[in-house]
């Protein structure tokens, strides 16, 4: 997994400690301690290019907070990125202020 936010790749080191699941309709990001950080309810729009994202926060302090990004897979690999609350949508896989992509691969099942 990598991480990029406002513009700026994160240090591996804290990269690691983080998890991240997608299932069938939540995007979950869970820390070292493996307790859920994140968890949000997500939809998409396969109709446009780059897929559209929404999603919308299931836990404090950001619970009810919708946000919107892109979201791509190339083989084992996901592209996730969006705005954080107050940030401007993106609209390419990089990140500005107040925006964050993971890079995911898929991990043996």
């Amino acid at each position: 997994m990598a991480e990029e936010r406002d513009g700026k790749r994160q240090p591996e080191d804290k990269v690691r400690q983080h998890t991240v699941r997608i299932t069938r309709d939540r995007f979950i990001v869970s820390d070292g301690e493996k307790k859920e950080v994140y968890v949000a309810r997500y939809q998409v729009d396969p109709g446009k290019d780059p897929v559209r994202i929404r999603l919308t926060s299931e836990v404090p302090p950001s619970k009810g907070q919708t946000v919107q990004g892109l979201i791509e897979k190339e083989g084992e690999t996901v592209r996730l990125v969006y705005a954080l609350p107050g940030g401007e949508a993106p609209t390419e896989f990089r990140t500005k202020q107040k925006q964050l992509m993971f890079i995911l691969r898929a991990r043996g099942r």
